[in-house]
């Protein structure tokens, strides 16, 4: 089957105007993808997808090309890293354009995906409601053949998430549920539909979370990043929880946060 992905290196930083443009993004913090505005949803409809074997991984057609951002140079003996950005409900992998740039600049291969399943508005995705299973599925899939495409991406469980509201609530979930597959998780206001487990066992693997929400978020969006903060407590992951002081969007300081976050996750063995 042929596959197209968006790969771009940093020297073709310029070719994301376009991108962005679609956004529309204020100048002090990433655009604020489209949140659920009720407490319950229907199912996620089934759509037929195109799947085909690949390796271990069954691969889900992603319904756009992921934007792939590659670091320059040579990659160390142990590969780039990567990075899968998840983002929220109803919105598109654009939202995360610059983060992946940014990723890239601090040596991790950033891939922005598009959620698997059509939204509920044109142009916008969704991860599988109640079922992060069929997020897991559709990542390492993904993963595993984007990362044939770039040269000097580093391949099996060093793969690192970062997700907003759905995206960030699948992310968590994936992690508590095979943290042999995932390395850590930047989960930003995580919200949705699917359940927060009320336990998991503790791991020994070495881990870690970090939660960053809004301060004037919606009570039922506060909720569930307390439940998500409460499950990763449990499973020794929580490395830092913090609040910024707006609401259900990126914080601020988003750049230079994001950016300490990437550079220790670029230096870990």
């Amino acid at each position: 089957m042929t596959r197209f992905y968006l790969i771009l290196s940093l020297s073709l930083s310029l070719s994301l105007l376009g991108c962005e443009a679609r956004q529309q993004a204020p100048s002090s913090h990433l655009a604020a993808p489209a949140t659920p505005t009720r407490t319950s949803a229907p199912p996620t409809p089934e759509p037929e997808l195109a799947r085909a074997p690949q390796g271990e991984h069954e691969l889900i057609t992603p319904p756009e090309s992921p934007l792939v951002m590659a670091p320059q140079g040579e990659a160390p003996s142990t590969g780039f890293p990567v990075v899968v950005f998840m983002h929220g409900y109803n919105s598109t992998h654009y939202d995360f354009s610059r983060a992946a740039q940014l990723a890239a600049s601090k040596g991790l291969v950033g891939i922005s995906l598009p959620a698997p399943l059509p939204g509920s508005r044109p142009s916008g995705y969704q991860w599988k409601q109640h079922d992060p299973e069929h997020t897991h599925r559709y990542i390492q899939g993904v993963v595993d053949d984007v990362t044939q495409s770039v040269a000097g991406a580093q391949r099996g469980e060093r793969v690192w998430l970062v997700g907003f509201s759905q995206g960030g609530l699948h992310a968590s979930l994936l992690l508590a549920a095979h943290p042999e597959a995932y390395s850590g998780v930047l989960a930003i206001s995580p919200a949705g539909w699917s359940q927060v487990p009320g336990e998991v066992t503790a791991s020994e693997l070495p881990r870690e979370i970090f939660i960053v929400a809004g301060e004037q978020e919606l009570a039922r969006h506060k909720e569930k990043t307390a439940r998500v903060e409460a499950l990763m407590k449990q499973a020794g992951f929580l490395r830092e929880s913090r609040l910024h002081a707006g609401g259900h969007h990126f914080p601020e300081d988003w750049r230079p946060s994001f950016a300490k976050i990437f550079e220790r996750w670029a230096a870990q063995p």
